[in-house]
C-alpha cells in the first residue's frame, strides 16, 4: 500500500473480493445515473424493436433469414449488456458479504 500509516496486508483473495465488491457498487451507482438510466432503457427498446423485426422477417427467403439474424444478434447484444451489469451488482453484494463475514487470517 502507498499508505504508510495502513501496513495491512492483503491476500490476493481479499483483494479479488474488494474489486468485486467496488466493481458491483459503481455499476450500481452507474445504473442510477441518468447516463446508465439511458442506456437500460435503450437496451429494452432495442430488444422491443428487434423482437418486432424479427416477426416481419420473411423467413422463407434468405434476406430475411440474413435480417432476422442480424435482430438476433442486436437482441443478444442488449440483453447481456443488462445481464453483466446484473452479475456485476450481483457479484458485488457476494463479495462484499464474504468481506464482511468470513475471518480472513
Amino acid at each position: 500500500m502507498d499508505d504508510p500509516l495502513v501496513s495491512v496486508e492483503l491476500s490476493d483473495h481479499e483483494r479479488t473480493l474488494i474489486a468485486e465488491a467496488n466493481l458491483g457498487k459503481q455499476v450500481h451507482e452507474f445504473l442510477q445515473t441518468q447516463h446508465g438510466q439511458y442506456l437500460r432503457g435503450r437496451a429494452q427498446l432495442e430488444i422491443e424493436e428487434a423482437k418486432d423485426g424479427i416477426l416481419k422477417c420473411n423467413l422463407d427467403r434468405w434476406w430475411g433469414r440474413k435480417k432476422a439474424k442480424a435482430f438476433q444478434q442486436t437482441v443478444w447484444a442488449a440483453e447481456h449488456f443488462t445481464l453483466w451489469c446484473a452479475e456485476a451488482m450481483i457479484n458485488g453484494d457476494q463479495a462484499y458479504v464474504q468481506l464482511t463475514t468470513e475471518d480472513f487470517e
